[in-house]
């Protein structure tokens, strides 16, 4: 006895939401493992769900259903290796018992909830649930980068060096300086950023460094080149 599409299957239960599973019409008897006795039944839970019918003959046939519970996920946080130039990396963190794909800017979806090589900006990044139970919520994140140059001759490009989007951080300071470590310029979220002057004279093409310090203790350094 080998009835026709009576393969055991594998489906998935949105976490809150229930299911009909079926077979087909046309047996003898039904027997559900939750002790229903028609050819369907509704299912809220789960696990293994199973279906043993008969047909004419009392020959019997049993398929299970394997209920397998999703739910959209929840961000809780997000990792994020930034002021590295190529290397730029963010994780998400989520909570879910779900089988996420996860975006940073909404439209382009990816397995890996680890993103490389990530562009300097603002992101509110999401995770969706590849089988339908939802969309989790919105995380904002930032991934800061600082330029590796800047030339300050007026033309209105590029003049002056500051670090992108930083003004929406927490408190910070940044202190500029030559490569003998003297003190050159010190700037805060109030400031625009650096033109390249000290004390009204034009510094020459050269790097400098700086010290970019947020009021939760963290320390980047790094430096720049002035070209002229």
């Amino acid at each position: 006895f080998d009835p026709p599409n009576f393969e055991d299957e594998t489906l998935y239960l949105c976490k809150g939401e229930e299911m009909s599973l079926t077979v087909a019409s046309g047996f003898k008897t039904y027997q559900w493992s939750n002790g229903e006795t028609n050819n369907s039944t509704i299912i809220n839970t789960a696990g293994d769900h199973t279906i043993s019918v008969t047909d004419s003959n009392d020959c019997q046939k049993t398929k299970t259903f394997k209920v397998i519970l999703s739910e959209p996920a929840t961000i809780t946080g997000a990792d994020v290796k930034d002021f590295s130039g190529i290397d730029n990396s963010v994780k998400i963190v989520y909570t879910g018992v779900g089988d996420y794909e996860f975006s940073l800017d909404g439209s382009v979806f990816q397995d890996d909830p680890t993103f490389t090589q990530v562009r300097p900006g603002i992101y509110n990044a999401v995770a969706v649930d590849k089988h339908g139970c939802g969309i989790s919520n919105s995380f904002l994140l930032y991934v800061l980068d600082y330029p590796r140059f800047f030339t300050p001759n007026g033309d209105g490009y590029n003049d002056l060096w500051t670090i992108q989007n930083i003004d929406q951080m927490p408190d910070y300071s940044v202190s500029i300086f030559d490569r003998y470590g003297k003190l050159l310029k010190q700037m805060n979220q109030n400031s625009s950023g650096w033109n390249g002057i000290f004390n009204g004279h034009e510094l020459p093409s050269d790097d400098y460094w700086f010290t970019l310090l947020f009021v939760n203790g963290k320390i980047v350094k790094g430096h720049f080149s002035l070209k002229r």
